[in-house]
């Protein structure tokens, strides 16, 4: 086997981890490392055990459903994390006894609008006088937090920003980020999370703000090895959450002295029939129950053909029963001749770049016809077998 390198996902909710959003993730870590047969590929996912969501929908805290469904569909084995274990607490309170001691965390006052009736934040771009989401009166909330400065850390993000390898079909939105804010909130007050979540050391009013414990637990030593002892490491992520990749996790890689990701792989988002995936999930479309039914192979298709595009992908439930049988049934009964000189550098740039929607229709041609691959050099070959076979899978077409 080759060096270690470390694929991680986004950290999934608890009360919200079962849809086809976090398959796009599971998809592209599973495909990463499909793509190095000759290295030695860890994919680490956690669970988002201590977010206030979870926490007052009051989530099963056993993870035996996630380990289930993620790695049917990135593959076995997965690196099963949640953020609720007591090693995540003391890593996570480690990361902040480090940031303490850097002379970067201080409390102060935390201001923001917030409806009782919903008993929470409201989530709005600007400042509203009614809340979006249930129509009930909006008014300021204040309550005290713990802030983490980032103007030390200025320097070491600019330059990571300008070196790190972006790739997948939203790049632009790694590459585009906005500079970090002087001031990022990292606690929470116990009572807002029922005394759910890491206790910020000697202040028993306060927990670590779960978006801290989800950077933090990235980088948490493991078993397998772990951030600190990869040779390189990519991180998976769709687009709504590249501030935390590309502020706080290389900003806490930063205090510990460990090395930042080497490649943020970035995808678009994606609708289940018009609803979002968390929804779709809700009206009978969950990940877990889409595999059970359709089985990964499938699962797997339909997302690299349609959901990884150049932009936000709106999926048709209608197409996951038939779309693998028909297309690559239909397409290795051959008649379509491609120039084997230029396909191989194309399918070579795709395999490089880790672009699933174009490999998955690289495959098609292939199936199509097979002399296409004969320009290939040996070591793209086997990582276009490796790719393929992980993608469609070794079982007939449905």
């Amino acid at each position: 086997m080759g060096d270690p390198h470390l694929v991680t996902v986004p950290s999934a909710s608890a009360h919200a981890f079962d849809h086809l959003g976090f398959a796009i993730d599971l998809l592209v870590a599973g495909a990463l490392r499909a793509l190095r047969p000759c290295d030695d590929v860890t994919i680490s996912a956690t669970r988002d055990d201590t977010n206030i969501p979870s926490v007052r929908a009051a989530a099963d805290t056993e993870t035996r459903d996630f380990a289930a469904a993620t790695t049917a569909l990135a593959g076995d084995p997965v690196v099963i994390g949640s953020t609720r274990t007591p090693e995540a607490a003391a890593w996570t309170q480690q990361v902040w006894a480090r940031l303490q001691a850097l002379g970067v965390l201080e409390t102060g006052a935390f201001v923001a609008p917030w409806c009782d009736v919903c008993d929470a934040y409201v989530d709005a771009a600007a400042r509203v006088s009614v809340c979006p989401a249930c129509g009930g009166e909006v008014r300021d909330r204040v309550e005290r937090n713990w802030f983490l400065r980032t103007e030390p850390f200025a320097d070491y993000l600019a330059r990571w920003r300008e070196t790190v390898t972006t790739m997948g079909p939203a790049a632009a939105a790694a590459r585009t980020s906005p500079p970090p804010p002087a001031l990022i909130s990292v606690s929470r007050s116990v009572s807002r999370t029922r005394g759910v979540g890491v206790p910020v050391p000697d202040d028993p009013d306060q927990v670590i703000h779960s978006g801290l414990v989800v950077a933090a637990c990235y980088l948490m030593p493991t078993a397998a090895g772990g951030w600190a002892t990869a040779a390189s490491r990519t991180q998976v992520l769709g687009k709504g959450v590249v501030n935390l990749h590309t502020t706080v996790v290389p900003l806490l890689c930063a205090a510990l002295g460990t090395p930042a990701a080497d490649r943020l792989h970035v995808h678009h988002h994606i609708r289940v029939d018009g609803a979002d995936p968390r929804t779709a999930a809700r009206d009978a479309a969950s990940l877990s129950g889409l595999l059970q039914t359709y089985g990964a192979p499938r699962i797997r298709w339909w997302l690299a053909r349609l959901g990884l595009t150049r932009r936000d992908a709106d999926l048709a439930l209608r197409d996951l029963p038939h779309l693998r049988g028909r297309e690559l049934d239909t397409s290795s009964r051959g008649g379509h001749r491609t120039d084997p000189e230029r396909f191989a550098p194309l399918l070579e740039r795709d395999l490089d770049a880790a672009d699933l929607g174009r490999i998955a229709r690289g495959i098609l041609v292939a199936r199509s016809d097979p002399t296409v691959l004969d320009a290939l050099p040996p070591a793209s070959r086997r990582r276009f077998d490796a790719i393929e076979s992980w993608i469609c899978g070794t079982g007939a077409a449905a």
